[in-house]
Formats: C-alpha cells, structure tokens, sequence
C-alpha cells in the first residue's frame, strides 16, 4: 500500500507511541522494520505494541483470573477495531494505531484473536499431550505474528 497522506495529528502520535514500545522492547526488531516504508513501519509497530501488551498480561505477576480479565478486554478492543469503532481521538494509543492499520492494510485480525488464545493457554497452565495439540498452541503464538506481517 502507498502512503495515503499527512495522517491527522492523534493517529500520528498513536503510532509514535506504537513506535517507542517497539523501539523499546523490540530493538532488533525496531531495527528490522526500519528499513520499511512508512507506512508499513507504522503498521508493523502498531501490530507489535498490540502483541506486546498481551504478551506482557501473560507473562506478568497477576493473578489467573485477573490475567484472563486483561486478556478479554484486549479481545473486546479487537472487537471495536473489527467494528470501526475506535475513534482517532480514543484514549488508547494502541488501539488508534490498529484501527489505522486495519483500515489500510488487509491485517488477519483474527491471528490476533489466536495469540490472545495462546495466552489463555500458557495462563490457564495448559499442557500439551500430543503433536497436534502442541501444533495448535505454536500456531496461536508464534504463527500468529507471521500472519500479520503478511497482510502489511
């Protein structure tokens, strides 16, 4: 996709903020994705601040249910963005990024569904009996990112 213009002034700094995220808990990966246009840079920052928050509820000191609670309200913020209803002046700058994203670029929202639900099974201290089942939970967290970056 071609860059589509000056993006108004609070989409901006949502995907500045998407970018210091990255740029701060991703450096190589910061680094990686510098070399792309704009706006797939953006893109990608936005898909990976978005990733990181999930990541970082799972891997946090909270408690199960409060963990689970965290992880819901990111799949109703993926509802939201799937119903074009995030706003350019939300309080959540991630949520502005991504709604932005998804809007220019054909992003599989349902890999981010799937990564929440690898979450949820690392939470709920799932174990994995057989190929398939481990196969599953690698596609919801690792291949779920790849998807992404293939839509931008």
């Amino acid at each position: 996709m071609k860059e589509q213009g000056v993006l108004p002034a609070a989409v901006s700094a949502a995907y500045g903020y998407c970018e210091t995220v990255t740029g701060s808990e991703a450096k190589n990966f910061a680094y990686g994705i510098r070399l792309l246009p704009g706006d797939k840079r953006r893109a990608m920052s936005a898909v990976y601040a978005f990733s990181r928050r999930v990541d970082d509820i799972g891997d946090g000191t909270l408690a199960p249910e409060e963990k689970t609670r965290r992880l819901n309200e990111c799949r109703e913020l993926l509802e939201r963005v799937r119903a074009k209803d995030v706003a350019e002046d939300d309080t959540d700058p991630v949520a502005v990024a991504l709604a932005d994203t998804a809007r220019r670029f054909p992003v599989p929202l349902g890999a981010l569904d799937e990564l929440i639900d690898g979450v949820l099974m690392d939470v709920q201290g799932r174990v994995y009996r057989t190929w398939d089942e481990l196969a599953d939970y690698c596609r919801c967290v690792a291949g779920a990112i790849g998807r992404l970056s293939l839509g931008i």
